[in-house]
């Protein structure tokens, strides 16, 4: 008679004796997607950046996720959802990668928000700009958004400025809009 239960991960029937099965159990393994989008506000002493990253996360649960921010003097303003972050468990002063531990071990779809700030100094006239870089398996085009401190008005927040009308290459009053690709 076939073999008819469905809540076992693996099965084995024999026909004939004596029989045999070598197996070896190995744990589930993550696989973690990530499309992100940052957002930096150019001022004339401080660029803001915000990110959004939208996690998907298969197979097994993970206990936390990990972000490379380039040493380029970061400051970590916040990290969120606070539902979902262990800010107790961040360890804000090694960021290369940022250790972002979880509540609650995840799978599924998840959205992180990341809020930091660096200095410029006096008199600099031009800025590199690394963008921070997941720690997954695998990171889908990255949308970013660079807002000189001309547009942005007072109080401008990455929610706001993602959904103005932005056209790749150029937008309204000087934004400008890059897709970038892995």
């Amino acid at each position: 008679a076939p073999l008819e239960v469905e809540s076992l991960a693996g099965a084995f029937e024999y026909l004939n004796q004596p029989c045999s099965l070598l197996a070896r159990v190995v744990p589930r393994t993550s696989r973690v997607a990530v499309d992100p989008q940052f957002v930096f506000f150019v001022e004339s002493d401080e660029i803001r950046m915000q990110a959004t990253l939208r996690y998907t996360v298969r197979g097994a649960k993970v206990f936390g996720l990990e972000l490379a921010l380039a040493d380029e003097g970061w400051q970590i303003d916040e990290i969120g959802p606070a539902n979902l972050v262990d800010l107790f468990g961040v360890a804000f002063d090694k960021l290369d990668p940022l250790s972002i531990p979880l509540l609650q071990p995840i799978t599924g779809e998840v959205e992180l928000t990341l809020r930091a700030h660096r200095a410029i100094e006096e008199g600099t006239k031009q800025i590199d700009l690394t963008l921070p870089r997941p720690v997954v398996n695998s990171v889908g085009p990255a949308t970013v958004v660079i807002v000189p401190a001309a547009v942005a008005p007072a109080g401008a927040d990455a929610e706001r400025t993602m959904r103005a009308p932005i056209v790749q290459g150029g937008g309204p009053q000087g934004t400008r809009a890059l897709h970038t690709h892995p």
